[in-house]
């Protein structure tokens, strides 16, 4: 697992990158580089140069790695690209992280994300817990199911986190409110 300091970063960018290239031109990666240094991004520029055919934001090509896409709640979805490294230290670092918000031993851990469509949730929290160094056992439930199948799953096999939006949860909630008597 590669660990970038941010200089480095900011160095690989301004190489690698078209669009950070024109952005971080003139910066002298150096000891008294300081972040406020560093340029704001433009997020409507940012968007723009963010494309599938040719992309200027990537700092490599497309041949190794993952594409997840946004749910394009803002009219136009937006791409990820993360090469196989980058997915691997970003889960990595997230899931030794879950032992510090709460996942404890043995908990049995509902993903109710949403896969599918280039979505990243389902499989970030499912990759994320596999890496949690504490063991846990998992139920890639999704969050397409309906609130029934989940709370019965959940009550056959003792369920006790559900990891997912707060639109599912609620709805969860919702449905075991009403519905109770039969779990």
């Amino acid at each position: 697992m590669k660990i970038y300091e941010w200089r480095d970063l900011v160095l690989l960018a301004q190489k690698s990158s078209p669009y950070y290239g024109q952005l971080y031109r003139g910066i002298n990666v150096g000891l008294s580089l300081s972040l406020t240094d560093i340029p704001v991004v433009d997020q409507t520029e940012f968007w723009n140069a963010n494309t599938i055919k040719s992309n200027q934001l990537l700092t490599g090509k497309m041949e190794d790695g993952i594409v997840f896409k946004s749910g394009g709640t803002t009219g136009q979805p937006k791409f990820s690209i993360f090469s196989r490294d980058e997915w691997n230290t970003f889960t990595r670092m997230f899931g030794e992280g879950m032992r510090y918000v709460g996942l404890l031993e043995r908990d049995r851990v509902a993903n109710l994300f949403y896969a599918g469509e280039l979505y990243a949730s389902f499989n970030f929290i499912m990759k994320s817990i596999e890496a949690c160094p504490i063991p846990t056992l998992q139920f890639g439930i999704g969050g397409a199911a309906s609130p029934d199948n989940i709370l019965r799953t959940v009550d056959d096999f003792q369920i006790n986190v559900l990891a997912g939006v707060p639109t599912t949860i609620l709805n969860v909630a919702e449905h075991y409110a009403q519905q109770r008597h039969n779990y």
